[in-house]
C-alpha cells in the first residue's frame, strides 16, 4: 500500500493546464484504507489507473475477498499516474466527489459564465458540444448558442441543476461519434450526469430536462445565406422582451452569487480536531448544487435516488461508538455528537437551519445534504455497522436535516474487576464470556 506522501506527489503530477489538483482532498490521501478510484474508471486515456491486489497465498472468504485483521478486505491497491498520457478532457474531476481534480481552461466558474450567454441567446436552451462534434457541424451553427467542451464527460450534475436554476428547460450534452473518440469512455459519464440531474427536476417538479444527444437544438443552427444579419437577429430576439432580460440578468447574478459563496466554504476548513478528525471542507460543486437547488425552490415529499447524496443505516448493536466514521468523513456530514465532547455544527448545516433531534447522550449525526457518497464511512468502519443507501428523502437536502443515531460508549467498562471479561467479549463479539 503506497504511503500517504507518495499519494500526494502522484497527485502533484496530474497538475497541469488541464487539471488543478488538491491532494490534500483525496479520499486516499485522507486514508488509504478507502478504495475509491472514480478518478481512474472515469479517465478515458489510461492516464490514471488503480491496480488491486489480493495475495494467492492467503485463505480468502467465500465472495473471494481476503479477510484482513479488522475484519475488511485486505486487498492491496496501487495507484499509477502518467501525465503524459493526459488529454485534458475533464471527465475525472466530474468523477472525483471531493474537488480533489478541478478542471482548468476552462475551469466551472468560466464553462458557467459561457453556458448562461448561450441561454441568453436561445431563452431557454443550453447546448454543449464536444471538439469533435464541432469541428464537424463547424459553419452549419449559431457559436453564439452553444458551449465547446472537449468531451461532454466533463459536465456534472452541478452544472446541469445550476442552468435549470437560471432558467433553462433543455439542456443538450451533444456528442459526435463516440465509438470512434479517444475520449469515448464520456459519453457514459455524461449520461450518469444526466440521470442524476433528471431525477432532481422530477423531485422539484421543474420542467428541465437534460440529454445526451448526437444533434444540436435546431434554435443553435446558422441562418445561412446574404439574408442572415446577426444584428437584425439579435434584435428580433430581445426587442419588447423587458422580462426576458431581467430574468437573465437575475440569473447571471444568481450563477455569480453561487460560485462566490462556493469560494467561502473553502475558507471555513479546519486544523485536525483534537479528537483527531481531520479537516472538513464542502466541495465547490456541492455548494453550488446546494444554492441551485434553493433556487428551484423546495421539492415534492419523494425520494430521491441519485448518486449525490445518501442516507446512513447504522446497525446500533455492531457499533462500538469508536466515532472513525465521522473522523474521515471529509464534509463532516458525519459527527458525533457527546455531552461531554461536542463536535461543532459545521457552518453551512447552520445556515440551512438543521435542527437538532434533542436525542440527549453520545450520538452520531448525519446530514444527508453533505453526503458525497464516497463510502468511506462504510470502508473505514471496522464492526461493519454502516451501510449507506442512495436513497434519500428530497426534503430533506434543501431543509438540512440531520437524522441521529445513538452510539455506545466505547470506553464504558475498561475498567474495574470485569475489565478483562468485558474487553474480551468485545473481541470476539459474543457476549458469553465469563471470568
Amino acid at each position: 500500500m503506497p504511503s500517504t506522501q507518495t499519494y500526494i506527489e502522484l497527485f502533484e503530477r496530474l497538475r497541469s493546464v488541464h487539471l488543478h489538483v488538491d491532494a490534500r482532498r483525496c479520499l486516499a490521501v485522507r486514508n488509504r484504507n478507502t478504495t475509491c478510484n472514480r478518478c481512474a474508471n472515469a479517465c478515458p486515456s489510461g492516464c490514471i489507473t488503480v491496480t488491486t491486489r489480493t495475495s494467492a497465498n492467503e485463505p480468502r472468504e467465500p465472495d473471494g475477498a481476503k479477510p484482513a485483521e479488522n475484519g475488511r478486505s485486505a486487498e492491496t491497491a496501487t495507484l499509477a499516474i502518467d501525465p503524459e498520457r493526459c488529454i485534458g478532457c475533464g471527465t475525472c474531476a466530474a468523477a472525483c466527489p471531493t474537488g480533489a481534480i478541478a478542471p482548468r481552461k476552462p475551469d466551472d466558474r468560466s464553462l458557467a459564465r459561457q453556458a448562461a450567454a448561450a441561454l441568453r441567446a436561445t431563452g431557454d436552451i443550453v447546448a454543449f458540444a464536444c471538439e469533435q462534434l464541432t469541428a464537424q457541424a463547424r459553419g452549419k451553427y449559431d457559436p453564439d448558442t452553444v458551449v465547446p467542451v472537449r468531451c461532454v464527460g466533463r459536465i456534472d450534475a452541478s452544472l446541469l441543476v445550476l442552468m435549470a436554476s437560471a432558467g433553462a428547460l433543455t439542456i443538450r450534452l451533444t456528442c459526435g461519434n463516440c465509438d470512434e473518440c479517444e475520449y469515448r469512455a464520456g459519453k457514459a459519464a455524461a449520461e450518469l450526469a444526466c440521470q442524476d440531474a433528471n431525477a432532481i427536476f422530477d423531485a422539484w417538479g421543474t420542467r428541465a430536462r437534460a440529454s445526451v444527444t448526437r444533434k444540436l437544438p435546431a434554435a443553435c443552427r446558422a441562418i445561412a445565406g446574404p439574408a442572415y444579419d446577426p444584428d437584425r437577429r439579435a434584435f428580433l430576439r430581445t426587442a419588447g422582451d423587458a422580462a426576458h432580460d431581467a430574468a437573465h440578468d437575475a440569473a447571471d447574478l444568481a450563477i455569480d452569487r453561487a460560485f462566490e459563496h462556493a469560494s467561502d466554504t473553502q475558507r471555513t476548513r479546519r486544523a485536525v480536531m483534537e479528537t483527531g478528525t481531520l479537516p472538513r471542507f464542502l466541495p465547490p460543486r456541492r455548494a453550488i448544487l446546494l444554492d441551485a437547488l434553493e433556487r428551484l425552490g423546495q421539492p415534492d415529499d419523494v425520494m430521491l435516488n441519485t448518486r449525490l447524496w445518501a442516507h446512513v443505516i447504522m446497525d446500533e448493536n455492531r457499533c462500538n461508538g469508536c466515532g472513525m466514521c465521522a473522523r474521515f468523513c471529509p464534509t463532516g456530514a458525519l459527527t458525533v455528537r457527546d455531552d461531554d465532547r461536542a463536535e461543532t455544527q459545521i457552518s453551512w448545516i447552520s445556515k440551512r437551519n438543521a435542527e437538532k433531534t434533542g436525542f440527549s447522550g453520545a450520538a452520531l449525526a448525519h446530514a444527508p445534504s453533505l453526503c458525497l457518497q464516497c463510502r468511506t464511512c462504510e470502508q473505514l468502519c471496522p464492526r461493519h455497522a454502516i451501510e449507506l443507501s442512495c436513497e434519500t428523502f428530497a426534503v430533506d437536502i434543501p431543509a438540512g436535516a440531520v437524522d441521529e443515531h445513538p452510539l455506545r460508549d466505547i470506553h464504558r467498562d475498561k475498567g474495574g474487576p470485569d475489565a478483562i471479561r468485558n474487553s474480551m467479549a468485545k473481541l470476539i463479539d459474543s457476549p458469553y464470556v465469563t471470568g
